[in-house]
């Protein structure tokens, strides 16, 4: 039985494994880093070297004179696109946000009312229709009097009675 192992050490010499291969074992993005960087550090030398270059382009340039000479007009312009169109538009914007659930609320309203005029349509409907079944089959014809003679009211003065059919 010596030879025999005990499960729980047989568990603890496989982690111990799994732990050596895993401390063996490196990221990819790890192994990539240094060349990452180092490409970055040439990008920027690049970059600075030939901003270098346009420096001296720059002051010799005659665009900071032509800006210090239009400045007024691009204030006013400035000024002018503002009242023309930030100002009505930032307006439009802030009303319609503050708006917006007034809009909502009355579109539910809308809504709910379509929905209960149509459900209270077809309810009256209904209701006309069951009324004037029950009284064409309680109408039977009467042979003491005709349907063509005139009906006198139940007061008796003489009115002639008329009867509205209701016709869906």
């Amino acid at each position: 039985m010596s030879g025999a192992q005990n499960p729980t050490d047989f568990a603890s010499s496989t982690i111990d494994n799994l732990s050596a291969q895993a401390s063996d074992f490196t990221a990819p993005i790890l192994q990539i880093l240094p060349y990452i960087t180092l490409a970055f550090s040439v990008l920027q030398a690049i970059f600075s070297f030939i901003l270098s270059l346009f420096r001296p382009l720059l002051h010799l340039s005659p665009l900071p004179i032509l800006l210090y000479v239009l400045a007024p007009v691009i204030v006013f312009l400035d000024i002018v696109a503002t009242i023309i169109i930030r100002a009505p538009y930032r307006t439009i914007t802030y009303l319609l946000e503050e708006l917006f659930p007034l809009y909502v609320f009355c579109g539910v309203a809308c809504i709910t009312g379509v929905l209960l005029g149509l459900s209270a349509r077809v309810l009256a409907r209904a209701i006309v229709t069951a009324v004037a079944l029950d009284q064409e089959s309680s109408d039977s014809p009467n042979l003491t009097q005709p349907e063509d003679e005139p009906k006198a009211d139940i007061k008796g003065k003489g009115k002639k009675v008329e009867r509205v059919k209701f016709e869906l």
